[in-house]
């Protein structure tokens, strides 16, 4: 059965948030505003390998650069589930192409990397995430959105790149777990502080205030 639906728990998040806004001098929009800018910063650096070199690298191996040559070395053998690099034989497991057009296509892909990590930043990135360049040069496929009303405050944020929703039924939930669970212990170790020192006190970054 195929996954329609990724459910990510925020529910611990969301009380940290509650309790640290109860008691910082700092409007509670702003404080999740922070929170959503630090959890997006967390995310997008995770969704790729922080070295360009080693990603590149990754995404060869994936489409297949090393499998063996054809044809005395006029081309390559290809993974089937790369049919859309042309000039190659769609009816067997494997797809023989012209070494060229391998490469070609090859370039073209490594030239999204970051484009996952690049959804995550809500249309014209209103939060002002900092990303390394790889990601900031993408087209952002994603969407940004709030909601206050006198109930709640809300944040919501959708990643609309294409393959998103075959990575969420990978690896991806346990990366955006991770980050949502960093932000939890980041916000409880801040309120311990406060305890501690009797002073309540939370710092904005320039681009909220």
């Amino acid at each position: 059965m195929s996954i329609k639906i990724v459910k990510i728990d925020t529910s611990f998040l969301r009380r940290k948030i509650a309790l640290v806004s109860k008691f910082a001098p700092v409007e509670p929009k702003k404080i999740l505003q922070h929170q959503m800018q630090l959890l997006l910063k967390e995310l997008t650096e995770k969704s790729i390998n922080p070295s360009m070199a080693k990603a590149k690298i990754g995404v060869s191996k994936t489409i297949g650069m090393a499998f063996r040559p054809w044809r005395g070395g006029a081309g390559v053998i290809v993974n089937k589930r790369y049919r859309q690099i042309r000039g190659g034989d769609r009816s067997g497991k494997k797809i023989p192409t012209k070494l060229g057009v391998l490469k070609e296509f090859l370039k073209k892909q490594q030239s999204h990397i970051g484009i996952l990590a690049a959804g995550w930043l809500g249309g014209g990135n209103p939060l002002k995430v900092k990303v390394k360049s790889q990601i900031s040069k993408q087209k952002v496929y994603g969407s940004y959105e709030e909601i206050d009303n006198q109930k709640e405050y809300t944040i919501t944020v959708t990643n609309q790149v294409c393959f998103a929703r075959k990575a969420f039924n990978g690896y991806y939930p346990r990366i955006v777990q991770k980050c949502i669970d960093m932000r939890s212990r980041m916000l409880d170790a801040m309120f311990k502080q406060w305890v501690r020192s009797g002073s309540t006190k939370y710092k904005l970054p320039g681009s909220l205030k």
